[in-house]
């Protein structure tokens, strides 16, 4: 049921969500206006809103200590950091139209995925740069982490129409498996042996064997 609810004031569409690692706030990308905004989650109420760093903000990541958030602006075509004391900003350019990240467990390396490069971008976190890429083809948007953080799992949509694997040490794309239409979510299972993948074309979801 329906406990509450958090107004967001004068930003509006809001898109991506994040949870900080305690818990304690959420941060939200907002189209109109351009925007990160910060919730606290026991007032639910707004902190502070910051420049988002580039257009159409669309998915958004707290780092594991929450002093930094990554923010996928896809019309711009870069990754922002955005550093949530002080509001600096750092622009990683080279990802062209950013959509779903995923951190590392220890936090060092971030993915990105790059809908209209192609690519998974590979940010290092302390340099706040791109230090490698994997090539995907067109479409590629969500993407997870398996727990022993050897493999990513990653949807592909647009003209295709897969759920794909890539090995993290090589950064080379390992499989595929194609489905019935266009996926976009692509969530794993707690222990990493399933990937689901919801094609709304059809109104069906995949689930996807990861070892297999």
């Amino acid at each position: 049921s329906k406990v509450g609810e958090i107004s967001l004031g004068d930003y509006h569409r809001p898109h991506g969500l994040s949870i900080d690692p305690s818990g304690k706030r959420l941060l939200v990308t907002s189209e109109n206006p351009n925007s990160l905004v910060l919730i606290d989650l026991k007032t639910r109420s707004v902190v502070k809103a910051y420049d988002n760093g580039g257009d159409a903000p669309h998915m958004v990541m707290f780092d594991k200590a929450g002093e930094w958030a990554y923010a996928s602006n896809t019309n711009s075509n870069n990754v922002a950091a955005v550093n949530l004391e002080t509001g600096a900003i750092v622009s990683i350019t080279g990802c062209c139209g950013p959509q779903g990240g995923v951190l590392t467990d220890d936090g060092t390396r971030y993915y990105v995925t790059c809908r209209d490069t192609g690519t998974i971008q590979v940010i290092d976190t302390a340099s706040k740069s791109a230090v490698g890429e994997i090539k995907t083809g067109l479409g590629v948007n969500r993407i997870n982490l398996t727990p022993d953080e050897g493999t990513l799992v990653y949807s592909i949509g647009g003209e295709g129409k897969f759920v794909a694997f890539a090995d993290v040490a090589s950064l080379e794309e390992t499989g595929r498996v194609e489905l019935g239409g266009p996926p976009l979510s692509c969530p794993l299972s707690r222990n990493g042996e399933y990937a689901f993948a919801g094609v709304q074309d059809s109104d069906e979801i995949y689930v996807i064997s990861v070892a297999d």
